[in-house]
């Protein structure tokens, strides 16, 4: 899943089974040098979903991603 605030994102799940996703974060280098230097902590990147085989379905496979409410 492409330009997302990655850290906001609190769980993957498959909508049919309820399944929660594994899933891995990527933001560019200079994202994680501003949230070192600058204490910048919304970064926008990618998310890598890992979705087993086992969980795939026949026609489509739902995948929700809940997100952190807005302060």
């Amino acid at each position: 899943m492409r330009a997302v605030h990655v850290n906001k994102v609190k769980s993957i799940r498959v909508l049919g089974s309820g399944k929660e996703l594994q899933f891995a974060k990527r933001i560019t280098l200079l994202d994680q040098v501003r949230k070192e230097l600058m204490k910048f902590n919304d970064p926008v990147g990618d998310l890598v979903i890992t979705v087993p085989e086992s969980v795939i379905e026949p026609h489509a496979t739902v995948i929700a991603v809940d997100f952190e409410s807005l302060p």
